[in-house]
């Protein structure tokens, strides 16, 4: 590379200097004629001694440019040389590689060859122990997530059961519950329609006690109302059969009803266990001897106002009723 660059050198300094030298030849030589005189002797002797300088300086040139192209093929030569050289290495080096690379290939082939044609029996035997291993393994998670799952369904099964069985508990609870309270209605309702009352009162009293105080009394639920007007034969027979549950005698005074002492004393040596009202609203009150007398009856008690003896009649219809008794 660097005797490249000393050639282009020399060779631009000599085509300078030459260019140079013929310019000034051409202008010595084509002087103006209309504008200059003849030459002289002395003139001509001067541009030949000029020529001849010029001549020589030509010839020094020629050989230095000889020698510089000797020095060129020189150099071209080496290069080329060196060139050569540097690509018959590089092929003995490529050739040599591509051998190695050969051998490598061959001995590793052969080396495959022989070592897997003699363990191939192993590899397989290998091979089929590890294709065993992951099915077993394979088949011992299949069971356990066929038993987890078979677990599971049944606690679900289970769980739903349980639940179902507490919800039908529950309900059978609250449905037998309800059943109980109906049957308890309609128990009581059976033993307030089932109660008979016997009224023993004077004519005018029963008219007006059916219209007034009984009527609110059928209305809630005590229908079995009978009235009579006081017949101790009569009184005495119905008692003995047992004919009323609960019996109401209205007094108003001594002298109008005067049967509410004869009434216990019948009850009381009958033995009798019949609750015995005394109505008296708007009446008298029993005086001192009626009343010891009618409270000699264990089961006697006194009513002075309506809603009293509404009172009375439910709360004794559902403890002295005797189809509940029996």
């Amino acid at each position: 590379m660097r005797g490249w660059c000393r050639m282009s050198v020399i060779t631009g300094l000599c085509c300078f200097l030459l260019l140079l030298l013929i310019g000034t030849g051409y202008a010595e030589e084509n002087p103006n004629a209309t504008s200059q005189a003849p030459k002289s002797l002395e003139e001509l002797s001067k541009q030949l001694t000029s020529l001849e300088e010029q001549n020589e300086v030509y010839q020094a040139l020629q050989e230095e440019i000889k020698n510089y192209r000797e020095y060129l093929q020189g150099e071209m030569s080496a290069f080329r040389e060196g060139v050569q050289k540097e690509r018959e290495e590089l092929k003995n080096t490529f050739t040599i590689f591509i051998s190695l690379i050969t051998l490598m290939f061959t001995v590793g082939g052969v080396i495959l060859y022989f070592t897997l044609g003699q363990s191939r029996n192993d590899i397989d035997k290998r091979l089929d122990e590890i294709r065993t291993w992951k099915e077993n393994q394979l088949k011992q998670a299949l069971r356990e997530a066929e038993k987890d799952f078979s677990q599971r369904i049944g606690q679900i099964h289970q769980q739903a059961e349980d639940q179902f069985k507490g919800l039908v508990s529950q309900e059978v609870a609250d449905i037998k519950q309800r059943i109980t309270a109906l049957h308890q209605m309609i128990n009581n309702e059976m033993v307030f329609t089932s109660t008979r009352i016997l009224v023993i009162a004077t004519e005018d009293e029963i008219t007006r006690m059916q219209q007034h105080e009984f009527k609110t009394i059928r209305d809630r639920g005590i229908t079995q109302v009978h009235f009579m007007t006081f017949d101790q034969a009569q009184l005495e027979r119905k008692l003995n059969a047992e004919e009323c549950d609960i019996l109401i005698y209205r007094y108003l005074n001594r002298d109008e009803t005067p049967f509410a002492a004869p009434i216990a004393d019948l009850l009381r040596t009958g033995k009798h266990e019949i609750p015995f009202i005394v109505y008296n609203y708007q009446g008298s009150f029993l005086d001192q001897s009626e009343k010891q007398q009618v409270e000699t009856y264990l089961w006697s008690i006194m009513a002075n106002y309506p809603v009293s003896l509404v009172g009375h009649l439910f709360s004794l219809a559902y403890a002295f009723n005797q189809h509940k008794r029996k």
